[in-house]
């Protein structure tokens, strides 16, 4: 029992501290070569956000982020307290849903999975084709008298070397994706000390979903820090192919 009224009273004191935590939103926007970047900016601290679409080992909003410390204090910046809401509208109501962020780790397990996936398949079609019968090449020819005809040869050694060549492509092919995957690291979004002064450039992933609007928000030094882009027919998938993956399945 006791233990019931301990988890209820840490629930109600949770729900007041979330609802305590003030909530900063837009205070100015610009374009920058069509693209749409809004900031806000709070007591020193200046969040510049922009919004695209990319299909790279999955479909995913990307959101890049550009934060500012201008203030005499330090803080710690936690991308994982990110959390974003897919807001639906449908007869005149509007529902949120809990959207994916995605930590680097989270990503690059997703991605790895999708190209150990790829290789796979790609290696069943290498094992198909050395093992294909079809020739490797057909002579023709024709007679004193005009007749014509062909020959299908059949060279085990060419095959052989067309399929090493596949091989060969396959795997450079994977070695750059991984490699890919890694450097991603260097500019995805990771935990930070912010000093008095600097700044800090980035991205995160949230899992794609049609809807009418997406709501992000970061957590800085217990604030929040929302935005909120607003989406329709015309725009909804205008960026979706700034970058595809090289092994892409549906």
């Amino acid at each position: 029992m006791k233990k019931k009224v301990f988890f209820i009273l840490f629930m109600c004191f949770s729900i007041l501290h979330v609802n305590s935590q003030q909530i900063f939103t837009e205070t100015d926007s610009y374009y920058q070569k069509g693209e749409e970047y809004k900031v806000i900016e709070n007591e020193g601290i200046v969040l510049i956000a922009n919004l695209s679409q990319i299909k790279q080992y999955g479909k995913y909003y990307k959101i890049s982020l550009i934060l500012e410390n201008a203030s005499d204090s330090r803080f710690d910046f936690d991308p994982l307290l990110t959390t974003g809401k897919y807001i639906i509208n449908k007869k005149n109501e509007s529902r949120g849903y809990d959207a994916l962020v995605l930590s680097y780790e989270d990503y690059a397990r997703k991605a790895r999975k999708r190209i150990n996936t790829a290789s796979v398949f790609s290696g069943i079609a290498i094992g198909l084709q050395s093992f294909s019968t079809s020739p490797t090449s057909t002579i023709t020819y024709s007679d004193n008298r005009g007749n014509t005809g062909s020959i299908d040869v059949y060279n085990r050694y060419e095959r052989d070397k067309q399929t090493q060549d596949l091989i060969d492509r396959v795997s450079e092919g994977e070695y750059q994706s991984r490699e890919f995957v890694e450097s991603m690291k260097e500019d995805y979004l990771l935990r930070e000390t912010m000093f008095p002064y600097t700044s800090l450039a980035g991205y995160v992933y949230i899992k794609y979903k049609s809807c009418d609007s997406l709501d992000v928000r970061f957590n800085i030094k217990g604030g929040i820090y929302r935005f909120i882009w607003e989406f329709n027919n015309s725009n909804d998938d205008k960026n979706d192919t700034e970058i595809d993956d090289l092994y892409y399945f549906k």
